[in-house]
């Protein structure tokens, strides 16, 4: 069974009948930030939220062809500004022409149509508690990732790690970018400056849930289905604030017997 956290993006997606789709709406409706939602979905389905979005309103568009209306009108309607960028597009999504679609017979909502893997979750819901931490500052690298390239984080952490030595403990840290919809700031930090170029942060005294997951970093996104697919829609309460993953010294991305502690940021009222 999929996700309840599809279910709730699907739905509130095709109950949206505009040209264009907003992601920090999206998120803020359903109550997880821009982060979580993209990687959430990207998880249950395969394909980035993003890429979604956009094959969802050129199938829109495609409606429109289909109805009748010109290309060239469709294609401003729809954001695009020429008629040149609108068949790029609709061909780099469908690999058929705008006017080839139109005067074929296929359904716009066949090109919806996508196979999709079921949710992985893991065997067991992982082991988790409530904390608050004060304040605490941390110094790393790091940079502003697409939604649909959130595998390019790889690379920053080998680059950190040749600059952070593995016996010293790291986190993982997200920021949402309220003005910039489609990126989020990642960074890869420790708790000591002992090497130079690195980025102080700061990460504000919260309320945490903390899970942790047990194992190679490889299966790390079966907890996150369970925590964001599972566990948060029965909670009644929005996620709220910077979140960050907490790994020990000398973790071992490879390790069936590693583990890693997830810190999901709560309201006081939700803990």
């Amino acid at each position: 069974m999929r996700s309840s956290l599809l279910k709730d993006i699907l739905n509130t997606l095709d109950q949206k009948r505009s040209c264009s789709f907003d992601l920090a709406s999206l998120a803020e409706e359903i109550g997880y930030s821009k982060y979580h939602l993209c990687r959430a979905f990207h998880a249950a389905t395969g394909e980035p939220l993003i890429t979604y979005m956009r094959r969802l309103s050129l199938a829109r568009s495609a409606e429109r062809l289909r109805a009748g209306d010109k290309i060239i009108d469709t294609a401003f309607e729809y954001g695009y500004q020429s008629q040149a960028a609108y068949h790029r597009a609709f061909v780099s999504m469908f690999t058929i022409t705008p006017k080839a679609f139109q005067a074929g017979k296929h359904h716009p909502s066949l090109l919806l149509k996508k196979p999709w893997n079921e949710t992985l979750m893991p065997a067991k819901p992982p082991e988790s508690y409530s904390c608050e931490l004060e304040a605490f500052s941390l110094w790393g690298i790091g940079g502003e990732y697409s939604y649909d390239a959130i595998d390019d984080i790889a690379e920053l952490w080998e680059t950190f790690h040749n600059t952070v030595p593995r016996s010293e403990p790291s986190f993982g840290v997200t920021y949402d970018l309220p003005k910039k919809t489609s990126q989020f700031r990642y960074f890869a930090a420790c708790r000591k400056p002992s090497q130079t170029g690195l980025k102080s942060l700061i990460v504000p005294k919260q309320s945490y849930q903390v899970f942790r997951h047990k194992g190679a970093i490889n299966s790390l996104m079966q907890t996150f289905n369970y925590i964001w697919g599972l566990w948060l829609p029965t909670q009644g309460t929005k996620v709220c604030g910077i979140d960050f993953e907490r790994y020990p010294p000398g973790f071992d991305p490879n390790d069936d017997n590693a583990h890693v502690d997830i810190f999901i940021p709560l309201s006081k009222q939700s803990i």
